[in-house]
């Protein structure tokens, strides 16, 4: 797992988290475990390579108030990248990837 914060600022904040490799539900723990420091206005760039997770990352997160959109679509590998904004709206609640 790789994880890179680009920016200075708070607002301009994006965070990227690499789940290539991984399988459900550990992308989403991940993704949550990311997310539970992050403040509206950032973002969470996740790219993976298992295209349930990013099913699952996306329906989660949606479920919860952030706004998710496609960076890229799935490649040849099933590889893909999702950008995530936290809102102030948005709620982790007890659901997002825990067990």
């Amino acid at each position: 797992m790789d994880v890179n914060v680009i920016g200075g600022r708070l607002k301009d904040r994006k965070v990227k988290v690499d789940v290539t490799g991984l399988v459900c539900p550990v992308p989403v723990r991940e993704v949550r475990r990311r997310l539970e420091t992050m403040e509206p206005g950032e973002e969470l760039v996740v790219v993976g390579d298992y295209p349930p997770a990013k099913d699952s990352i996306r329906r989660a997160c949606l479920t919860h108030g952030f706004d998710v959109s496609e960076e890229s679509t799935e490649g040849e590998n099933g590889e893909f990248a999702l950008r995530i904004r936290v809102t102030e709206l948005s709620s982790l609640g007890s659901s997002l990837g825990s067990t």
